[in-house]
């Protein structure tokens, strides 16, 4: 078996985009019955195939991103239903991640052209026999429609180009050093259609910010060439607001056949947008129908909330979107601007989230295999997966490397597979010793990004750089004693002697580091203070605030959670409904469809609303950690210490009493709740699957059970 490549001229690190697109063919017979048939396919580059002229999946941009030097994934299909007696099998690639623009870095970060395919068709017959087809040089190629296929830049196709495949394919020698494996999780898709409305002569809304590409349907004379720019936001002009997008062109052409009804659908990019402006360049054409097809890995979403306050309602849904437009073969930070990385920060504190609303298993399984692929020699954890060689982010930051040891802490608390353990916790002892090494008596230095965006508060950055020391090895030790390693007691004994560390410097008279709301948030989510001992302080610092947030990246991810858990579940629920600046509830007052990175990133009170375009994405799903919340506190369902959630779960609701939220509904994996509350009387409705036990919790409520058609039924009085 090989890979097959076309005869492709160098392209520069430097150029602004690759080359046109190659397409491979294999024409091929059958005279017998098929049983099966099953096509593993592998490209450096990515690819979209075609059988018979009918795509083998709804997929796009497979087979996804990795670190190309180490491992690449193949992608399986089957066939099976599709195969006929004569076929015709098409497979055209583009540059992706592998030789396209990737951030703010220059192209060929992985490799170099020509790009390349690896295929296996194995053809089962009913008569128990089997035939094997291959890349090699029987297949055809040539250069088809597309001129560019960039993930950052976006696509030019012209419609003109009949693709002829007369030109001989080129076979590789295998002489490469990464591994070929089948791919870890589900692959990014086409998932849902967002008609867009005409709001202008040249401008479309499709109602929700989104990470994906369009369908246009078009009509024009031959060589007509239309301009489509894509934006997340309009500026004060009423015009498509791209400053944001900073280097990243997101910009699509086409050039039209002129024959009839013609439809243009980029398959080598993708955008993260609510907004299109269309422009005729030449000739005369017209668009007559526009609709957004959102991609994202295809998992199954598997929590589902609503209320009777339509603030928080919104807030889900934003979140949702924020989750969709960034599970991207790799929790990216945004989908929009010339970033879209997998930051490990980002990716650890929303993952408890996620979790609740998909099943992440084994997106978050392949993620970590980026993550230990990333890790240095010297046991440091970059800040992004997977590794991309570029000075500004192969630096290690506290919270953001710590991500090795969260994540599968926390994955093994919901799913219960002992595999993600055992699979990082090498890694995870590897990165403790890199921050003992490098930290003065267990105090590591004021180092990293800190409390990332957090708005009028900077919590000391050496603080949390010694919280998450504690914190992760604490994490390590109990992994220790998951897996019966011996090492256990050796990383609790570390764990302890760094919150002494912590606690001799940053704590004084009762008050912590530099007195923020993040820094007690810590306190009382790592566990080095009782929720008794922070509550004043954490009281306080909300009502100096007029009670509104200050935290950023990694105080969000706590802030709620501390607050119900030292009994101050109101404040919670007055935070996360919010429509002051800065708050949840204000974005959405300010037309947000998605999560914003930044607290402030648009403010209509001001004469200029827009923060600066260098660090303003309106598609971030960090400070949607609040949802987790929602699931776990004020529905109810936590997990069990020591028991994963797909077993066991504690059904603690923390109802809301106020008025704020008289009724919530949400399911999660199969277990349904719905709870009403008024004054100082609820009703709380739950149903389980079969296959999970419960344990119930209603604090000092009395209470009344009773069964009902499958459902338990509890009345409470406080």
């Amino acid at each position: 078996m090989s890979w097959i490549a076309l005869p492709t001229k160098k392209v520069s690190k430097f150029a602004l985009h690759g080359t046109q697109c190659p397409c491979f063919r294999k024409e091929f017979s059958v005279s017998k019955r098929i049983k099966k048939a099953v096509l593993s396919v592998s490209s450096l580059g990515i690819f979209k195939g075609y059988l018979n002229g009918e795509e083998w999946d709804r997929d796009i941009l497979s087979p996804g991103w990795t670190n190309y030097k180490k491992r690449i994934p193949y992608c399986e299909f089957d066939l099976t239903d599709k195969i006929r007696e004569r076929n015709v099998l098409d497979v055209h690639l583009a540059d992706g991640w592998y030789t396209g623009k990737i951030c703010w870095s220059l192209r060929n970060r992985y490799g170099s052209y020509p790009l390349k395919l690896w295929a296996k068709l194995v053809l089962t017959y009913e008569d128990g026999t089997e035939e094997t087809l291959v890349t090699d040089s029987s297949w055809k190629g040539c250069f088809g429609q597309v001129l560019v296929g960039d993930i950052l830049y976006g696509e030019t196709r012209d419609l003109r180009i009949e693709p002829s495949y007369t030109e001989k394919v080129v076979v590789l020698p295998d002489v490469y050093s990464f591994r070929l494996e089948k791919e870890r999780c589900e692959r990014v898709r086409l998932c849902e259609e967002l008609p867009a409305r005409k709001i202008g002569e040249d401008l479309w809304d499709t109602q929700q910010n989104f990470a994906g590409v369009i369908r246009a349907v078009l009509h024009g004379t031959k060589g007509a060439k239309i301009r489509f720019r894509y934006a997340e936001i309009l500026g004060k002009d009423g015009k498509v607001y791209t400053e944001n997008l900073r280097n990243a062109r997101c910009t699509d052409y086409v050039v039209l056949k002129g024959e009839g009804e013609e439809i243009f659908q980029p398959t080598f990019t993708y955008h993260g947008f609510r907004y299109i402006e269309v422009t005729v360049l030449e000739g005369s054409a017209e668009v007559t129908q526009i609709v957004g097809l959102a991609i994202h890995n295809d998992l199954r979403e598997n929590g589902k909330l609503t209320s009777s306050n339509p603030l928080l309602n919104q807030i889900f849904s934003n979140v949702v979107w924020g989750l969709r437009s960034n599970f991207v073969s790799v929790p990216t930070d945004c989908p929009q601007r010339d970033e879209r990385l997998g930051w490990t920060a980002d990716a650890q504190v929303f993952c408890p989230t996620a979790m609740y609303l998909c099943d992440s298993k084994e997106f978050y399984e392949k993620y970590m295999t980026d993550i230990r692929d990333a890790q240095q020699r010297n046991g440091g954890v970059i800040n992004v997966a997977p590794h991309l060689r570029f000075p500004a982010i192969l630096s290690t930051s506290p919270a953001w490397g710590d991500a090795v040891c969260v994540i599968p802490y926390e994955h093994y608390a919901v799913y219960g597979d002992k595999r993600i353990l055992q699979d990082n916790l090498s890694a995870c002892k590897r990165w403790i010793a890199f921050c003992k090494k490098r930290s003065v008596k267990l105090l590591r230095p004021a180092v990293g990004f800190g409390d990332w965006l957090s708005i009028g508060e900077e919590t000391d950055k050496g603080y949390i750089a010694t919280a998450y020391f504690a914190y992760s090895t604490a994490l390590v030790a109990k992994m220790c004693k998951i897996l019966g390693d011996k090492e256990e007691q050796k990383y609790a004994d570390l764990a302890e002697k760094i919150v002494v560390a912590l606690k001799n410097k940053y704590f004084k008279n009762g008050k912590i580091a530099n007195d923020t709301q993040t820094a007690y948030v810590l306190a009382a989510a790592f566990g080095f203070a009782s929720y008794d001992e922070i509550r004043e302080n954490l009281e306080r610092k909300l009502a100096e605030n007029d009670h509104l947030l200050a935290t950023g990246f990694i105080g969000t991810r706590y802030l709620l959670p501390v607050l119900t858990e030292m009994g101050r579940s109101d404040l919670a629920y007055r935070l996360l409904t919010e429509k002051r600046f800065p708050s949840w509830g204000y974005t959405v007052e300010n037309g947000a469809t998605t999560v914003w990175e930044r607290w402030d990133g648009y403010r209509k009170e001001l004469e200029d609303p827009f923060q600066s375009a260098s660090m303003n994405s309106y598609n971030h799903y960090s400070f949607g950690a609040c949802i987790g919340w929602v699931f776990r506190y004020a529905l109810g369902i936590a997990p069990v210490e020591g028991k994963p959630m797909r077993e066991a779960v504690l059904l603690r609701p923390y109802l809301e009493r106020e008025g704020i939220v008289r009724e919530l509904s949400g399911t999660y994996d199969g277990i349904t709740v719905r709870w009403k509350s008024e004054g100082d009387k609820a009703e709380y409705r739950v149903k389980l699957p079969e296959n999970i036990s419960a344990e119930f919790d209603f604090g000092n409520a009395r209470v009344t059970r009773k069964d009902e058609n499958g459902e338990i039924i509890f009345s409470l009085v406080f």
